[in-house]
């Protein structure tokens, strides 16, 4: 990609974090249609479509209790993967976090382990209640890995 570096909000050294904006829903459908990542996502391999996928990222996006952010590598300012925090409870301070690494090329690098530090730092700023209330942020998050296989354990295991 060269100059064209995309919108980018945190930085790791490996991995930098971005919005999750429509025009990635179609990766997104890809990667959660790939046997391996289906099994986790949904418990069993499923074909999902394209409109399927796009109608419940938007909804997702659009809720005032999840944050999704899309990963990119910084070494050629790919997308590889994504990751969220959802199920927000401003109130207790609790969060779910999940981590999907799409293509199975970029599994097993420990980019995830870097990923996680990340999205737990976001989890702890400050967040503003959908009532307006401000809190501290989230302290605790249910981990499951996308991966039958636990390589994503590292990444959950720096995460705490």
């Amino acid at each position: 990609m060269g100059n064209d570096r995309p919108v980018v909000t945190i930085f790791g050294e490996r991995v930098a974090l971005g919005p999750l904006r429509p025009d990635h829903y179609p990766l997104h459908t890809r990667w959660v249609n790939d046997t391996e990542v289906g099994w986790n996502v949904f418990g069993l391999p499923q074909t999902r479509t394209l409109q399927q996928e796009s109608e419940w990222l938007d909804s997702e996006l659009q809720g005032p209790h999840s944050l999704y952010f899309l990963i990119y590598a910084q070494d050629r300012w790919r997308p590889i993967g994504v990751t969220s925090l959802t199920a927000i409870d401003f109130r207790r301070g609790t969060a779910t976090f999940r981590m999907l690494i799409g293509d199975s090329a970029d599994r097993g690098k420990g980019l995830g382990a870097e990923v996680g530090p990340l999205v737990q730092a976001v989890a702890r700023l400050p967040l503003r209640c959908p009532d307006g209330a401000e809190v501290r942020g989230t302290h605790a998050s249910t981990r499951r890995p996308v991966d039958p296989f636990h390589r994503g354990r590292r990444g959950f295991e720096v995460v705490g």
